[in-house]
């Protein structure tokens, strides 16, 4: 049973990380979510899941090569944040997951540019939020519960989730080499959302 995502925690974790350290993990938490996005573009044809995937494929060849201007990141940042649905135009339980999945690639370039930690846990929160918004919708739970947030905490994609980034973070702290860590991490074929 993993433990409850605890922001403090994590904090302290990555305030340890180096800047590649850091980007390894928030694409980790990233490239979980574009499954997720590219099935809410197939079901409402709007989106372009390859644009994400080249901001990603940006990032994971800057940690392989240690090079990149900050334009190519800026340009790259734009043209993401360009894929980011508006909550309001969609009436599907995906657009959340969208959006997640969109600012978390946004996330991750801007994390290259400003070498902040809470870019990367910013990164975990919208895995974490991903999963927990589409539960209480897919589930139909009741926000008034009482018991909400340790059912959602003991839903087997949240446990999975926690335990994905548990797992990162751990494989990261022993000093995993690039090329393994996209081996691990790079274009999932089931996202966050098990689909």
């Amino acid at each position: 049973m993993e433990k409850k995502f605890n922001e403090t925690e994590l904090r302290e974790e990555l305030n340890a990380f180096q800047l590649d350290q850091l980007v390894v993990f928030g694409l980790s938490c990233a490239e979980r979510m574009i499954p997720n996005y590219k099935r809410f573009t197939r079901e409402c044809r709007w989106g372009d899941p390859d644009i994400l995937r080249n901001g990603l494929d940006l990032t994971w060849n800057w940690l392989t090569t240690g090079t990149i201007s900050e334009k190519e990141v800026k340009k790259m940042l734009a043209t993401c944040e360009a894929q980011t649905p508006d909550t309001d135009d969609f009436d599907t339980i995906l657009v959340s997951s969208a959006l997640d999945a969109a600012n978390s690639v946004s996330a991750v370039l801007e994390l290259i540019l400003s070498n902040r930690c809470d870019s990367a846990i910013e990164i975990a929160i919208y895995g974490r939020d991903t999963v927990d918004m589409y539960i209480q919708e897919s589930e139909g739970m009741d926000p008034q519960d009482a018991q909400l947030e340790n059912k959602i905490w003991l839903h087997p994609l949240m446990q999975r989730e926690l335990k994905s980034q548990r797992s990162a973070i751990s494989l990261i702290k022993q000093g995993i080499a690039i090329k393994d860590a996209e081996s691990i991490w790079k274009r999932h074929d089931v996202g966050s959302l098990g689909f």
